[in-house]
């Protein structure tokens, strides 16, 4: 993997870590709507399901997106490698 691609990677794995704990912020606070009885733990659980296909979504987007970009990045490093040398 060049330099390039594994930057690409931190920065997909960092913006994970960063809905992770958007995630788990959002748990927390709902946890306390449900201790103080303002939630039942059936609307907790919808919601909770919710945010986390939600998140899933996003993560598996982002991740789809840099591949993408990864692989054009490839196929023109390819081609400009090989036009170079001739």
């Amino acid at each position: 993997m060049g330099d390039m691609e594994i930057q690409t990677l931190k920065e997909v794995v960092m913006e994970i870590k960063g809905d992770v704990k958007e995630v788990k912020d959002a748990v927390a606070r709902l946890h306390l709507l449900m201790v103080e009885n303002y939630v039942t733990r059936k609307e907790f659980e919808a919601y909770k399901e919710q945010e986390l296909s939600s998140r899933r979504w996003w993560v598996t987007f982002v991740v789809g997106a840099a591949t993408v970009a990864m692989a054009v990045i490839n196929v023109a490093n390819h081609f400009l490698s090989k036009f170079m040398t001739r």
